[in-house]
């Protein structure tokens, strides 16, 4: 139930949270953001001045001992059991505000009374974290500037995914300009036939929203068959593919500021070689990012982080 403004408080926007998931950010280290968008309509923040962000770090080895990224679901687990906790209440004059999910770690933003509170909730956090390692900052943020920067950037990206469907639109005035109706369409539906499929999975497939403490849904492990115990990094398929893509996107730019010195077939030509030495130049980092990722993927009969 929706509380009006003027009388929503902090202790009630913390009790019926409005979580929010935003995807990515800081160059690909975070994951998610998960942000409680209540507090924005509550009164008396600042009664709450001392913010506390508290890093749940975990450390995974392999077989020989050698240090590995976690699995997500372990984050999502970590992250679940903690905002669980910080929702039954054992710490009072505490709120969790946001929930950031990173490679390796699990950060939460939380804002306390006094720093009497901090230390209540360290200690309820190291409970809540399964014997992971825990550190925390705290800091005097009375306006909550923090929380403000997280729904900033929530709204900035939210605002990227409700204009991205539009840049072919964008792509094909561009080359529309100084090539003609033909060129700008064919320009257009090739932006499109990437930009389009990549938006509709990405909101099948986004996180939905769910309450404070709500688990998250774990994918039941599969025994590891041979042919996917075989599988080799990107292959030339993928290469094209995103040289592809790269050159849809170059071809707009060239025809945009060359166009009226070269003919079409020449600016696509221009987009496409630099299509194809862009995507040699950032290969390797793509195929090590995809092996690191297949990493990440949980053996079979993986139970989860210890205390989840």
């Amino acid at each position: 139930m929706l509380v009006p403004a003027k009388k929503l408080t902090v202790e009630a926007a913390a009790a019926s949270p409005d979580w929010q998931v935003i995807p990515g950010g800081d160059g690909g280290e975070t994951v998610s953001r998960r942000l409680n968008c209540a507090f924005r309509r509550a009164r008396g923040r600042s009664a709450y001045p001392v913010r506390m962000t508290a890093s749940v770090r975990l450390h995974h080895v392999n077989s020989v001992g050698s240090p590995v990224l976690p699995y997500p679901a372990d984050l999502a687990a970590v992250a679940d059991a903690v905002v669980q906790a910080v929702a039954d209440g054992p710490a009072p004059g505490v709120v969790l505000v946001a929930v950031i999910t990173k490679l390796t770690s699990v950060e939460f933003v939380l804002y306390a009374e006094d720093e009497r509170r901090v230390a209540e909730a360290h200690q309820l956090v190291q409970a809540a974290a399964g014997g992971h390692q825990v550190t925390v900052q705290t800091g005097r943020d009375a306006r909550w500037k923090r929380y403000r920067l997280l729904v900033r950037e929530g709204r900035q990206a939210r605002l990227g995914l409700v204009l991205l469907p539009f840049f072919p639109l964008l792509a094909g005035a561009m080359v529309y300009a100084h090539y003609g109706p033909r060129w700008g369409l064919g320009e257009a539906a090739a932006c499109a036939a990437w930009i389009l499929p990549w938006y509709v999975l990405y909101w099948v497939k986004r996180p939905a929203r769910r309450p404070a403490g709500a688990p998250a849904r774990r994918p039941a492990a599969e025994p590891t068959s041979k042919g996917q115990r075989g599988r080799r990094a990107p292959g030339g398929w993928m290469f094209a593919s995103v040289a592809a893509v790269l050159t849809t996107l170059l071809f707009s730019l060239v025809a945009l500021l060359a166009g009226p010195y070269l003919a079409p077939v020449v600016s696509l030509a221009i987009a496409a070689a630099a299509g194809v030495l862009l995507t040699a130049a950032v290969w390797p980092a793509q195929r090590r990012y995809t092996a690191l990722m297949r990493s990440r993927q949980p053996p079979a009969g993986h139970a989860g982080p210890p205390g989840a």
